[in-house]
């Protein structure tokens, strides 16, 4: 796994979030894309320290620090237990029934380009938890909103 200076601080995982995120909301601020969720306030009821903390972080533990490192340590090559991870990741995310439907395929798409990212940016920069699970808080951040964050409308 190569490390480098932009790795070693686990907050450059916002920067990176956003290189990732922005163009998605550019994408569903266009007209007519309708396999992005809609936009959902955050309430107390959808429980802000569990989507944005708990969540998150447990994950990253699972998908990416424990299977990564059980794929790899029983053999298996790091390509291949990303391959493994994201279609868990991709998986996990979507119900196999929703897979059937466009919509549901799209979004499985989309987790599965999700699973893919923090993937790589774990096994890139050595296995930094801390860099995925801020990246993934940040993009769930984002995802909460329906990908329609940005402070300003590109087209209105």
């Amino acid at each position: 796994m190569r490390r480098g200076p932009f790795f070693d601080n686990p907050f450059n995982g916002i920067t990176l979030a956003f290189f990732f995120a922005v163009p998605l909301a550019c994408i569903a601020n266009l007209k007519g894309v309708t396999w992005l969720p809609a936009a959902k306030a955050i309430t107390a009821s959808d429980g802000v320290l569990l989507n944005l903390l708990i969540q998150p972080l447990s994950e990253e533990l699972f998908f990416r620090a424990w299977l990564l490192t059980v794929f790899t340590a029983a053999g298996g090559s790091e390509a291949g237990a990303a391959v493994v991870s994201t279609i868990l990741f991709g998986l996990y995310h979507v119900s196999p029934s929703a897979l059937v439907q466009t919509t549901g395929a799209s979004l499985f798409l989309t987790y599965e380009v999700l699973g893919a990212y923090l993937c790589f940016l774990y096994q890139r920069s050595g296995g930094s938890l801390p860099l995925v699970a801020i990246t993934h808080t940040t993009l769930r951040l984002i995802g909460l909103g329906g990908g329609r964050m940005l402070p300003f409308t590109l087209w209105s």
